[in-house]
């Protein structure tokens, strides 16, 4: 089963740590396997968002969409 381009979403996961106002904080990016554009978070809640507001914007497929049934 090939899923449709908004069903699946595969990403590289970057997390390093950066000294900021005398304190640490991940830094993280994430870069599209299939099309090589990335995204820059400043923070994990960022990235979060970004995760959480991809997940509302993709819809399943209806059972009839799908080519096994």
């Amino acid at each position: 089963m090939n899923p449709r381009p908004e069903q699946y979403h595969a990403y590289l996961l970057r997390l390093w740590l950066v000294e900021w106002n005398e304190k640490w904080i991940w830094r993280v990016s994430l870069e599209n396997i299939h099309t090589g554009k990335r995204h820059g978070f400043a923070n994990m809640e960022a990235l979060v968002d970004f995760l959480q507001e991809m997940g509302k914007t993709s819809q399943p497929a209806t059972r009839s969409d799908r080519p096994d049934h």
